[in-house]
């Protein structure tokens, strides 16, 4: 699928819909055919901000729990697998309605969208924990980890590979000490990772940004 494929073009939740920023590249992204966007909160503040920053909504979907109309269905597969951790499925349903960014996770999870991106107003924490419990690890993987996709031009790169412009840097968030497991699940995620988002194969390499004990 190429970026500007505008018959498969990704479906992508926008949280923190009531920042100007997410907005703002929500109308982008649109104008731009990048990807379908629905921006997941309450429609009236999300449609005040939007007002208030000047941007234009016509063509963006605004997706919120009051109006789901699968939520029953979210809670129930939400309710089943968090069986250990959530006692009944009242509990299951509070969770979700008081969580825009669990919401946007079980949306993914359940096939409704391809991704999701937050971030602008959110904590770190906040969307990590909203994808574990919306989401959970992909299979075989047993740690977290983070992983940051950077493009580098041709014209302002050393690299001559084409294929090696875009580079994946990991884990630069969730884990401060790996250990050799996890390692070894950083190297296997990112590598899984950086081959879904360019195509192309990885070659891995382990650096470590101090070395015995020099950073403070």
């Amino acid at each position: 699928m190429t970026i500007l494929d505008k018959k498969n073009k990704p479906k992508i939740l926008l949280g923190d819909a009531t920042d100007e920023r997410m907005l703002r590249a929500a109308r982008i992204a649109t104008d731009t055919s990048l990807a379908k966007i629905i921006l997941i909160g309450k429609p009236d503040e999300i449609q005040k901000a939007a007002s208030d920053a000047n941007v234009d909504l016509d063509g963006i979907k605004i997706w919120s729990l009051e109006t789901c109309d699968i939520l029953e269905e979210l809670t129930k597969n939400y309710y089943e697998t968090h069986k250990l951790k959530v006692p009944d499925y009242e509990t299951a349903r509070v969770e979700i309605m008081s969580d825009d960014l669990l919401f946007g996770a079980l949306l993914v999870n359940h096939g409704d969208a391809d991704g999701m991106v937050a971030g602008s107003l959110s904590t770190s924490g906040s969307i990590i924990r909203a994808a574990l419990r919306g989401i959970g690890l992909a299979q075989g993987i047993r740690s977290l980890s983070s992983v940051f996709l950077m493009n580098f031009p041709l014209h302002e790169s050393r690299i001559t590979s084409h294929e090696s412009r875009s580079l994946a840097f990991a884990d630069c968030a969730v884990m401060p000490d790996p250990d050799a497991h996890q390692l070894a699940d950083i190297a296997i995620s990112t590598a899984a990772t950086y081959k879904q988002l360019t195509g192309n194969e990885p070659i891995v390499a382990m650096l470590s940004y101090s070395t015995k004990g020099s950073a403070s």
